[in-house]
C-alpha cells in the first residue's frame, strides 16, 4: 500500500512539475505583499487539514516538493521547517477521522471506545500545537544540534 501511495505521489509530482505548478505557486507567494509568518501559518493549516483526510507519507510526498521552494524563498531555515512539518504530521496521526494511531490504540485496547481514545489524544494534540508555536518563537531549539555538529 505504501508503494502505491509513493507511486501515486511521484506521478502527481511529475504532473505538477510538467505544469510548472511549484514555480507558479512560488511566484504567487513571493508577489503577495503579506508577512512570511502569515504564509507559514497558512502552510501549517493546510498541512493540518490534509492530515485529517490523508496519510502522513502521502502528505509529505505530495506537498514537500511544492513547499520547499516557497519556504526557502521566504528565508526560513529548512531544518527548522522540516522539524515543524514533522510535528504537524505527528499531529495528523492522532487527528480524526484518519488518525492511524487512534486505530492502532483501538486495536490494542478493544474495550475502549473510539470516543474515549480521541478524548485521551486531545491533550497530546494541544501539546503538539504548543510545540509548533514554541518553535516559531525559539527556532534554535530545533537547529542547535545540527549547528553543533557542523
Amino acid at each position: 500500500m505504501i508503494f502505491a501511495i509513493m507511486i501515486g505521489a511521484m506521478l502527481f509530482g511529475f504532473i505538477l512539475t510538467a505544469l510548472q505548478a511549484p514555480q507558479a505557486l512560488m511566484a504567487l507567494v513571493t508577489d503577495a505583499q503579506v508577512s512570511r509568518w502569515f504564509i507559514f501559518i497558512g502552510i501549517n493549516l493546510v498541512l493540518l487539514a490534509l492530515g485529517c483526510v490523508l496519510e502522513t507519507v502521502s502528505i509529505i510526498l505530495i506537498t514537500l516538493p511544492m513547499l520547499y521552494p516557497i519556504v526557502k524563498s521566504l528565508g526560513f531555515d529548512l531544518i527548522w521547517f522540516n522539524v515543524v512539518m514533522l510535528i504537524n504530521m505527528e499531529l495528523a496521526l492522532i487527528t480524526p477521522p484518519v488518525g492511524m494511531n487512534l486505530f492502532v490504540i483501538k486495536g490494542i485496547s478493544p474495550d475502549s471506545t473510539i470516543g474515549q481514545i480521541i478524548r485521551g489524544a486531545v491533550p497530546f494534540a494541544v501539546i503538539m500545537g504548543f510545540e509548533i508555536v514554541l518553535l516559531c518563537f525559539a527556532p534554535q531549539l530545533a537547529t542547535w544540534l545540527p549547528a553543533v555538529l557542523q
